[in-house]
């Protein structure tokens, strides 16, 4: 069953979205802010892509493909899968333009064409995603907090009202739960994860739960690395994505996890809790050290 499918047997029965947007302000402040100057390649490793493959199908999805500059070791283009009702429905392509206190999601092929600006503070944390002169309406306005160098906060900005989500972890640093504030008389939305506290890796990317469109802005600053404690330290073995009145739309175990030498998480399996039954197999490549040898066709 491949992942689309499974996803969407989930979501059977579940209300759908709907959302509108207003007007915002296109301008972009600073747009010709001073670039920041070329810095040597990165020596730590960055997550280069995440594909899944749902069985028995195989049929391969990419949620995310990155090309880096090798002259600063940043992101420089991405390929990102946009979620929406639990589940990827199209992809989209940015090129990205890191400037001084900002940086620019361009639309693909394009040098004035802006989609996001995502506004820095003075230690290079993401405040807030606000959309350009050119909006993908799938990408909403984002503001971020943070405390102890781990995100905090989330507020995401639809048609004039605020959706807050707030980020719990543990003493290990693994984000336990994120739980979206009541509205409008309904209980809030969470996702929970949980882990194996006996087994670590040097890094991992896990990018397999079912997300609403609203997150899509998070998801992106996710990708090109931007969210800051969202890398777990133990190994995650259980994510629950709960909506609005406790409604359960994704409950998998993860399982078979696999590491290279590095000790890097490369792939694990999602599975039915009760059953044990494998339906998605994740796949994770890495770039490390400004070595960078794929890039997006």
């Amino acid at each position: 069953m491949s992942k689309t499918l499974h996803v969407s047997l989930l979501l059977a029965g579940s209300a759908t979205f709907m959302y509108s947007c207003t007007k915002i302000d296109n301008n972009i402040a600073n747009a010709e802010a001073e670039l920041l100057k070329p810095r040597k390649p990165v020596s730590v490793c960055q997550d280069l892509s995440f594909t899944y493959k749902g069985l028995p199908d195989g049929a391969t999805t990419t949620t995310f493909l990155k090309s880096f500059d090798p002259a600063t070791g940043r992101p420089s283009r991405i390929q990102v899968g946009v979620a929406e009702g639990g589940t990827i429905v199209e992809t989209v392509s940015f090129n990205i333009k890191w400037l001084k206190n900002q940086i620019a999601f361009m639309a693909d092929g394009s040098s004035t064409d802006t989609v996001l600006v995502a506004a820095l503070d003075n230690k290079g944390l993401v405040t807030s995603v606000r959309q350009g002169n050119a909006p993908n309406f799938e990408f909403l306005p984002t503001r971020f907090q943070y405390k102890e160098n781990r995100l905090s906060v989330m507020t995401i900005n639809l048609n004039g009202t605020s959706f807050v989500s707030r980020f719990t972890y543990d003493n290990n640093g693994n984000c336990v739960k994120i739980q979206d504030d009541a509205k409008n008389g309904q209980s809030g939305g969470r996702v929970d994860y949980k882990y194996d506290l006996t087994k670590k890796a040097t890094q991992q990317s896990y990018r397999d739960e079912a997300r609403g469109f609203s997150w899509n802005t998070y998801s992106l600053l996710e990708y090109v690395g931007l969210i800051p404690g969202d890398r777990p330290t133990n190994l995650r073995t259980r994510t629950t994505v709960t909506w609005e009145d406790n409604y359960v739309v994704y409950d998998f175990k993860l399982v078979n996890h696999k590491m290279d030498a590095q000790g890097k998480l490369i792939s694990y399996d999602v599975a039915n809790p009760v059953s044990g039954e494998v339906y998605i197999t994740n796949n994770i490549e890495w770039a490390c050290g400004g070595n960078t040898s794929q890039s997006i066709q």
